[in-house]
């Protein structure tokens, strides 16, 4: 696919230039805002503004081509948004055939798209004292920051950026992340094919807004995932470590390395760094340790390493997405929004369309017995005592009782265990998704209704039970 070569895309594209007409109305897209940046010698410097400007005729034409890039972006797997999407019709305003051939120029650009590898870093400031153990979660290792491997990096990419501040980067911790593929421009390409008609400063200017643009969304998406991967270790009672005491403390750095651009049978590089701003990061005693024993037990008691695509997998992860979200708010101090993030957790594994609330209670509860080994009316009345506290919350604002978030945070501690037991039994019963699961719990219930006990075999099969040697110590409650 590519953009079609119609008037309606020729002519906006036509009418886009750098400088501002004085004899029609036009429209700006601005590109980069502007700035102060940091020169290599370490003097500041003021980034001026870049725009483009285009008549104002082809506001339609201009909003549907952005559109009409937007998809193209997507399906070339790059990152898509306004800010790249405007920075790179800022550059293709360099093309050398842009005027007689507008489209086939903009596609031409498009099809330099290109896979590379990525490495980022977040940097922190000197620590004074003891520095953390090494510790890593998902795709992320914290700890005392590699300067060899950053130094390496760096010079593999081509930049000076390490030689330079390379006196800054003694007794600082690092957030890393694990390399990665991302599509990106290959401006080298660019550059080699148009460099002749183009001023080779301006078209380095105007990519390194390109990169500045990409690496900030690569980063968003650092944090995001930052969050996103802690889920389940949270979801097993572990402390949350917020990013956002990372991403805005004062003296802080990212850097972003693109490496691996290949053109013309050589490799080029790019190297992205963005200072931060703010205050203080807190990472809880023994986390190196605690990690470790999580990830080991996963694995040896659940055969778990990875959340994968099946159905099962999918439940587990948003269960323990929204348990997390609910220790969040909790770490917060907004009790209330905290406990109903812990009931929409369970809504969402044991619930379905045509489930009432005591058919939800009661399934829970079929777990909780027989995982405890409790009385199984008792547990259902506990469980229908917190929806009953839910709804009064939502339909009348009346607060949480403390002792009931306690409550809820235990269950849900037993149950994400309990679906890490299923999830095992799954694989070796080739189960594909909840469906029998939840039946099962439902002729569990009325067994307990009038007295019936369950036996071993069944227990272990839906999850409620271990198998024998099966006593994992970092994930119990």
């Amino acid at each position: 696919m590519s953009i079609p070569n119609i008037d309606y895309f020729k002519d906006p594209l036509k009418s886009l230039s750098f400088t501002k007409s004085t004899n029609e109305q036009q429209e700006e897209l601005i590109a980069f805002e502007g700035g102060i940046g940091e020169h290599n010698t370490g003097k500041l410097d003021r980034i001026p503004k870049y725009s483009i400007w285009y008549s104002s005729n082809y506001k339609d034409n201009i909003d549907s081509l952005f559109t009409k890039i937007e998809k193209e972006l997507i399906n070339k797997k790059h990152v898509a948004n306004n800010k790249i999407i405007t920075t790179i019709l800022y550059i293709y305003t360099s093309h050398p055939n842009r005027l007689e051939n507008p489209v086939d120029s903009l596609n031409d650009l498009i099809n330099l798209i290109q896979p590379v590898k990525v490495s980022q870093y977040f940097i922190m400031p000197p620590i004074h004292g003891e520095m953390p153990k090494e510790f890593e979660f998902g795709d992320f290792l914290i700890g005392i920051l590699n300067s060899n491997e950053l130094a390496y990096k760096c010079k593999k990419a081509g930049s000076d950026f390490y030689e330079i501040n390379k006196n800054k980067f003694t007794n600082r911790l690092s957030v890393k992340r694990k390399i990665f593929d991302v599509n990106i421009i290959n401006w080298h390409q660019f550059l080699f094919i148009h460099g002749k008609y183009i001023n080779n400063h301006s078209l380095i200017d105007r990519s390194l807004i390109y990169f500045e643009h990409l690496s900030h969304s690569l980063f968003e998406d650092f944090w995001n995932d930052f969050n996103e991967q802690q889920n389940l270790q949270i979801a097993l009672g572990l402390p949350d470590m917020p990013s956002k005491v990372f991403r805005e403390r004062l003296g802080s750095q990212s850097v972003t390395i693109y490496s691996d651009i290949r053109f013309n049978n050589k490799v080029y590089g790019f190297v992205v760094p963005e200072n931060i701003g703010s205050l203080t990061i807190s990472i809880y005693p023994d986390a190196s340790k605690i990690l470790k024993i999580i990830k080991e037990e996963l694995k040896k008691f659940y055969d778990f390493e990875n959340f994968n695509e099946s159905e099962i997998h999918q439940t587990i992860k948003s269960f323990a997405k929204f348990i997390a979200k609910g220790y969040r708010y909790i770490d917060e101090q907004r009790y209330d929004e905290g406990f109903l993030h812990f009931i929409i957790a369970l809504d969402l594994v044991f619930g379905d369309a045509n489930t009432i609330t005591k058919a939800i209670s009661e399934r829970v509860s079929v777990l909780l017995s027989i995982y405890n080994k409790e009385n199984y009316n008792e547990n259902k009345t506990m469980i229908s005592k917190l929806y009953a506290a839910r709804s009064k919350y939502v339909h009348a604002g009346k607060s949480i009782p403390y002792d009931y978030i306690k409550e809820i945070k235990t269950v849900c501690r037993i149950i994400i265990l309990i679906l890490l037991n299923y999830q095992k039994q799954a694989k070796i019963k080739n189960y594909n998704d909840f469906k029998d699961w939840k039946k099962k719990l439902d002729y569990l219930a009325i067994g307990f209704e009038i007295g019936r006990s369950v036996e071993d075999s069944f227990a272990i099969e839906i999850g409620a039970k271990e198998p024998e040697n099966n006593s994992p110590a970092g994930v119990k409650v």
